[in-house]
């Protein structure tokens, strides 16, 4: 940009207590001007807990940070990839500080066969195309926001299926099958289906986390689980939560077609309803056909949208 000083890029593989408080405030404020988080909430969780990941940490600015890039790795081999996500101050846009951030991204994997390097833009917020052309990135995934408003009224719950049944989740002595059964259900997400033991932990550690909004469908002679929902309600002031969240519902491939996506579903909106939630939203990947038709039968509709970009094709 003509007439603006290219800004300094610190670069480090790990972040002290007080820079991630500073990283957070960071977000916080993007999200207050534009309506969407910046960081998604695994990004949140590996800056307070960053456990075994490799990690890459940018920041623009000589001391709070102005502009800040998170990275991480995944995968290994011919399967490695680097996910990031970029946040600016509202206040220092417009000045090249997202661009060097990208910039010093791909300068951290030289050579002639650099790993992929995928960047989120959540909200797909103006700009992001052109940052993405600028440094060779193109769009290969898109994760939508479903919204339902409830105005008052709660959603009639189907009956199980003839020898299934739906209770809540018992933390611990579920957890096994539960991961399980989200290995199994989310095989081809590339993030959900990568869940563990210490993920499933970091979220029941939670504030926000409630059993009881947790359901699961086993078989009633055996106790296999066959289906889960994971309900959020956020509560940002005292009294009753006034947004939920269908946090995560999965089905196992061998029982799909059975109508428990549309059973737990239902359980899931009734149970939010009964907390006095006004709004429950629920993310989903753009082009699983059967999910939106799904949620759409319920009467959620698209509320915003989040692109996934990338350094070259996915195989």
């Amino acid at each position: 940009m003509v007439g603006v000083t290219a800004p300094q890029i610190r670069s480090a593989a790990t972040l002290h207590a007080d820079e991630v408080r500073e990283v957070l405030a960071l977000a916080d404020r993007a999200a207050a001007r534009d309506g969407v988080s910046p960081l998604n909430e695994a990004t949140r969780l590996a800056l307070r807990d960053p456990g075994v990941g490799t990690y890459l940490h940018l920041q623009a600015g000589d001391t709070a940070p102005i502009g800040y890039l998170f990275a991480s790795h995944h995968g290994d081999g011919a399967d490695q990839f680097v996910q990031a996500e970029c946040v600016v101050d509202p206040d220092h846009r417009r000045r090249g500080i997202a661009s060097a951030l990208v910039a010093a991204l791909l300068a951290s994997a030289p050579g002639a066969d650099p790993t992929p390097m995928q960047v989120w833009a959540h909200g797909d917020l103006p700009g992001s195309a052109r940052l993405g052309d600028l440094h060779g990135f193109a769009p290969v995934r898109t994760l939508l926001k479903l919204a339902l408003d409830l105005d008052g009224s709660t959603p009639s719950v189907r009956q199980p299926p003839a020898g299934f049944r739906v209770r809540t989740y018992r933390p611990g002595e579920d957890d096994v099958a539960l991961l399980a059964l989200n290995a199994r259900s989310f095989v081809h997400h590339p993030e959900q289906r990568a869940m563990d033991q210490r993920d499933l932990a970091r979220r029941m550690a939670s504030d926000w986390f409630d059993a009881d909004g947790f359901f699961v469908a086993e078989r009633e002679a055996t106790g296999e689980l066959v289906a889960f929902h994971w309900t959020k309600a956020a509560t940002p002031a005292p009294g009753a939560p006034t947004e939920g969240e269908i946090y995560v519902l999965g089905v196992h491939p061998d029982a799909q077609g059975q109508g428990f996506g549309t059973l737990m579903t239902q359980a899931g909106i009734a149970h939010l309803a009964g907390l006095g939630v006004s709004t429950i939203t629920l993310y989903v990947e753009g082009d699983n056909e059967a999910a939106l038709a799904l949620y759409g039968r319920q009467g959620f509709a698209e509320a915003a949208r989040d692109v996934l970009y990338r350094t070259q094709p996915l195989p």
